[in-house]
């Protein structure tokens, strides 16, 4: 179910729930719990989503290469980005890769990542590049 047919359903079962007669009192019909008539899959969980690492290795920035790594990751895989710094006339760029636990899922290429400084800008390239959701 999507975002936007989620919240429909519960503004609409929210409304039908404080519906009430001319007394005051809510109407016969008013349902009486949203949550139990969502499907499992669509009710709210109380757990962040995410990933989330304890440890945040040393960032490696080389000429020809740069790297950045997660480690003790909730999930038990580690990530890693590894990308390798390619120049072809004016142009600079990286070939990177995604990795968890090891191994590749994913390659993208980007002139900015092996210049980033602060986790937060490298965080938000590879959730978006790599389909992660660190945290």
């Amino acid at each position: 179910m999507s975002r936007l047919a989620l919240a429909l359903f519960v503004l609409a079962a929210t409304a039908a729930c404080t519906a009430s007669d001319d007394d005051g009192e809510p109407a016969a019909d008013a349902a009486v719990s949203v949550d139990a008539a969502l499907p499992v899959d669509a009710r709210v969980i109380d757990a962040p989503a995410g990933t989330t690492c304890a440890v945040k290795e040393p960032i490696v920035q080389l000429i020809y290469t740069c790297q950045f790594a997660w480690r003790q990751c909730t999930g038990g895989a580690d990530r890693m980005l590894d990308c390798q710094i390619t120049a072809v006339g004016s142009l600079r760029f990286s070939l990177c890769s995604c990795m968890v636990g090891g191994q590749t899922t994913t390659q993208f290429t980007s002139e900015t990542v092996c210049g980033s400084t602060a986790w937060s800008q490298v965080e938000a390239i590879v959730n978006t590049q790599c389909g992660w959701d660190l945290r």
